[in-house]
């Protein structure tokens, strides 16, 4: 009897091993082409390249180019933002806020990392109208030899030992070492559904839920919680064009962070409609819950494009 014990206790040991040693083999250093900084993750981020316009004169625009790396993994979302060619006058604050979602930064002290300046945040949660967004989490931006950059981590749970995992695992200094992170893949050309010809089809009711079907909004006690959504840009052939108004996208916020299944309801030309899908998917969010686990959500998204 007691060497079994002696066993089964040693194979639970193995087995708790294992799992510790799976979870760590998860990890791994990114960096990317041209940038000056690494970081480990529990997974591949994807990339999202925007610019900023950074004179505040739209007439004579001047942009700087920016890049946002962004993962969610097991209730934690993850962000590196890096800016190229930070200007003496934009301060740590500001680019510790040029993110905009549900969280808010609240500036703790200032540090050091290989020699570069920075500065490490708090995340409070935002206020917005009468709900608010209880986020917990925290950030560093560092100004490095051509950039600046912010790393961000958030969870609905605080004290979350991933986050401080990844912010102090961060490198920076000429030709970091770590996984290539894959260039953005560009988003198909958009072609709008041909109408459908004579009377619609009869609509069969679902009377049972499948365990993947989406929840519709109302469905839900804990929806999904929206933190990153990244403004389309407008493309130069509709600017030429004139080109404005709203594109409505239906999509699915899925229990592992990601948007899948975007239908289009509403579209706009001249690329716009590609706009639109592209940030999409650049999205990040927590998921909704239902009987205390996570769940797919239906959620319809606006696109607002106007001409200033």
């Amino acid at each position: 009897m007691k060497k079994r014990l002696l066993l089964s206790a040693a194979l639970l040991a193995f087995a708790c091993a294992s799992r510790a040693a799976g979870q760590e083999a998860a990890w791994s250093r990114y960096t990317y082409a041209g940038e000056e900084f690494s970081v480990e993750l529990p997974g591949t981020p994807l990339v999202y390249n925007t610019d900023r316009l950074v004179n505040g004169n739209l007439r004579k625009p001047n942009y700087e180019k920016v890049r946002v790396f962004d993962l969610y993994s097991g209730g934690v979302i993850f962000f590196v933002a890096a800016y190229d060619r930070p200007h003496p006058e934009e301060s740590f604050d500001f680019f510790a806020a040029e993110l905009r979602g549900a969280w808010g930064l609240v500036a703790k002290g200032d540090l050091k990392l290989g020699g570069f300046e920075g500065r490490s945040y708090e995340a409070v949660g935002t206020q917005r109208g009468r709900k608010f967004y209880d986020v917990h989490g925290e950030a560093r931006v560092f100004r490095a030899k051509s950039h600046a950059y912010l790393l961000l981590a958030l969870s609905t749970e605080p004290n979350r030992p991933e986050v401080r995992r990844f912010l102090d695992s961060v490198t920076l200094g000429p030709a970091p070492a770590g996984e290539q992170v894959a260039a953005e893949a560009p988003v198909p050309r958009y072609v709008a559904p041909k109408k459908q010809e004579g009377p619609p089809p009869e609509a069969v009711p679902n009377l049972v839920r499948g365990p993947d079907d989406p929840y519709e909004m109302k469905e839900l006690e804990h929806k999904a919680v929206i933190v990153y959504k990244p403004e389309p840009p407008y493309t130069e052939e509709a600017r030429k064009r004139n080109v404005t108004g709203v594109i409505r996208v239906r999509a699915v916020l899925s229990p592992t962070g990601e948007v899948v299944r975007p239908e289009v309801l509403k579209s706009l030309p001249s690329g716009l409609t590609e706009s639109a899908l592209r940030v999409t998917r650049h999205m990040r969010f927590f998921p909704a819950e239902k009987d205390g686990r996570p769940v797919p959500q239906y959620v319809v998204l606006e696109f607002n494009f106007n001409i200033y």
